[in-house]
């Protein structure tokens, strides 16, 4: 009887844990759209018989296929302000050239899905304006194709524009593309762990993945190792004011608030319109009883970024 009743138990575990097991697949499947699994099913471009393809930055199999498929415009909202968006700009430039489309360059800064600077919605709406007055097909996108592009998509749609999204089939891009789109969706939703193990799968990181590796590291309270990782940007390119934040929230944390100040001011001014550096910077002055500068930082905060909520909480203390 004792036995039966523990096979019973344990073949009720079993299928509890597995409900358990293919729900949280199944949920992942849902929230993680760039997964291997899903890739499988996606067709290479959708409802092309749209004027207007919005999707993520093109490489030069997408050029070649753009252009076959008779896309005569480029818009790109990538900002020329973020260091490692400037380099990818030069090279869509070229590569536009190259297949003779037309180029042009909404500059929507963003960094790591989160808006940044006072003009991100008055760049939406004149890329949206642009491309409703364009005559022929185009082709609009940002960095992944999930957020500066939607802003833009939303207001073509409000205007009755068509719009279709352009998809990459599984073997398209490289593993280590898929792998930076998996990482940075699971960031944005707040999986940092996911997040990391993705990135962790990248045999070549690039600088943006190498800085999404060390903000994951950083928001999982792995602190030490975070700084290294920002360190390691900065030894790379010293023109990256993502890394240069980066190391200042950790020495905030680590109390080191002189140096974090410092760090805070040398990222705003290699990236100006980056209101989470003054966020940053603000946060050390205020800790440091510098009533008036942390006002002031604050504000400046707010005003370039005002969804900012720590910057608004801050200055709310201040006022």
């Amino acid at each position: 009887m004792n036995t039966r009743l523990t096979r019973r138990s344990n073949n009720a575990a079993f299928v509890i844990v597995s409900i358990l097991l293919v729900g949280a697949l199944g949920a992942w499947l849902v929230s993680s759209p760039q997964n291997w699994f899903t890739r499988l099913f996606q067709a290479r471009i959708a409802n092309f018989d749209a004027r207007v393809v919005v999707g993520p930055y093109p490489s030069e199999d997408d050029f070649a296929a753009l252009r076959a498929n008779g896309v005569a415009t480029d818009v790109s909202l990538l900002d020329p302000q973020l260091p490692y968006e400037s380099g990818l700009l030069v090279r869509e430039k070229a590569l536009a050239a190259k297949y003779d489309i037309t180029f042009v360059d909404f500059p929507m800064e963003s960094f790591f899905g989160t808006r940044v600077g006072r003009d991100y919605d008055q760049e939406a709406r004149l890329a949206a304006a642009y491309v409703e007055h364009t005559k022929g097909r185009v082709y609009v996108h940002c960095y992944l194709g999930m957020h500066r592009v939607r802003a833009v998509e939303a207001l073509l749609t409000k205007a009755g524009t068509q719009t279709a999204t352009y998809l990459l089939s599984h073997g398209s891009r490289s593993a280590d593309s898929r792998l930076l789109d998996e990482a940075q969706a699971d960031y944005d939703a707040g999986r940092y762990a996911y997040a990391l193990k993705a990135e962790h799968g990248i045999g070549s990181p690039t600088i943006a993945a190498r800085l999404l590796a060390a903000w994951s590291l950083y928001h999982l309270d792995r602190i030490a190792v975070a700084r290294s990782s920002f360190a390691g940007v900065v030894k790379t390119d010293q023109m990256q004011a993502g890394a240069f934040e980066g190391l200042g929230y950790c020495s905030l944390r680590d109390g080191d608030l002189e140096t974090a100040a410092s760090l805070f001011l040398t990222a705003g001014r290699l990236a100006p319109k980056d209101g989470s550096a003054l966020t940053g910077l603000g946060l050390a002055r205020l800790r440091q009883g510098r009533m008036a500068d942390a006002k002031q930082a604050l504000t400046q905060a707010v005003a370039l970024n005002p969804s900012d909520a720590d910057a608004r909480a801050a200055l709310a203390r201040v006022q």
